[in-house]
């Protein structure tokens, strides 16, 4: 027990010569979004992680996470997933439509299908 008392004193020393952590700027005015999505996919042509890269390598996509696991359905995947994004240049509603677009015209995306997207 002494050994974790000494490692946490340690611990609080260090914290006192570093000083107080910086206080972190919130960029409130750079709107964030989540969007709700049904991918699906041809895993014949391409496979998941390179679709999921060119996901986030689209402009304004900040993180793209699988919700749910691909489940096979004849030849394609289907899979929920969870983007966020921020819109930029134009209005959400213009954006979320490009997003979809942009995304359905990747190879190997049979399709995109946003079911919500709401302010993060």
């Amino acid at each position: 027990m002494s050994l974790i008392l000494e490692k946490w004193n340690k611990f609080k020393r260090l914290n006192e010569f570093v000083g107080r952590p910086k206080q972190y700027e919130s960029h409130s005015e750079v709107p964030l979004y989540i969007a709700d999505c049904i991918l699906r996919y041809n895993r014949e042509v391409q496979s998941q992680a390179d679709i999921l890269t060119r996901m986030r390598a689209l402009e304004g996509v900040t993180i793209i996470t699988v919700i749910e696991p691909a489940r096979r359905l004849g030849e394609m995947e289907v899979m929920r997933i969870k983007a966020k994004y921020t819109p930029i240049g134009m209005p959400v509603d213009k954006y979320t439509a490009v997003l979809e677009r942009k995304t359905n015209s990747i190879n190997g995306v049979l399709s995109l299908s946003i079911i919500r997207a709401i302010p993060a």
